[in-house]
């Protein structure tokens, strides 16, 4: 099946795409599918957010500001743009791979029987609604929940385990997240920031007095 008899399928038929995808030995596929969506996605960002900058003088300042902060200072907007949309974009075709690794850690627990090569292809397929339509507003969105419904189903249907069991691996999933992040950022903030020495209570102050007045 070619990559865009693919796209239409995950976004209209996903029960039988799924039956598809859980014939493909390894990740192979899913890694060939997922680079060039990466590819389409990060080109149609780039034209999208272009576009704006050129129609939009207070968006263009924004961007522009935004880049600036990121050390671009005197390159084109254009320039910057692209350098940043395909940061962005080998980021996120990297993110996959270790976000498949986290899910299916969780999936696991939950008596999942495929192994990793399932989870990162319900991973990897199911992005397509959201690299495709992030860039556009409320589209974008709703794209979003539906790549995670996606998800959700690929991993039931490739794992062999229940649709709340594959839901229960993502919940279980972001609360350790979570956890772990709130942690981290805890334990930044008490090492980067010294501690204010505690001010002396009031009891403690007309003591001290009392003591020095009696001496």
């Amino acid at each position: 099946m070619d990559f865009f008899n693919k796209v239409i399928k995950i976004l209209s038929k996903p029960t039988e795409f799924w039956a598809d995808a859980e014939k493909e030995k390894g990740i192979g596929e899913a890694v060939r599918f997922l680079l060039l969506l990466t590819i389409i996605s990060a080109v149609i960002s780039y034209l999208v957010n272009i576009l704006v900058i050129k129609i939009s003088p207070e968006e263009a300042e924004i961007y522009v500001k935004i880049l600036a902060g990121m050390g671009f200072h005197d390159q084109p907007t254009e320039i910057m743009w692209l350098t940043v949309t395909v940061a962005v974009n080998i980021l996120g075709f990297a993110a996959t791979f270790i976000t498949a690794g986290v899910i299916n850690l969780f999936v696991r627990l939950l008596k999942g029987k495929e192994g990793y090569s399932a989870t990162f292809k319900a991973v990897a397929y199911s992005t397509t609604p959201q690299m495709l339509l992030a860039t556009i507003p409320v589209v974008g969105f709703i794209a979003s929940l539906y790549s995670l419904s996606l998800q959700i189903n690929g991993i039931s249907k490739l794992q062999k385990i229940s649709a709340m069991r594959a839901a229960l691996a993502y919940v279980l999933m972001f609360f350790v997240l979570t956890v772990i992040g709130i942690a981290v950022a805890f334990y930044f903030v008490s090492t980067t920031f010294p501690k204010v020495p505690s001010q002396p209570t009031f009891q403690q102050s007309t003591a001290t007095t009392s003591i020095q007045f009696k001496n």
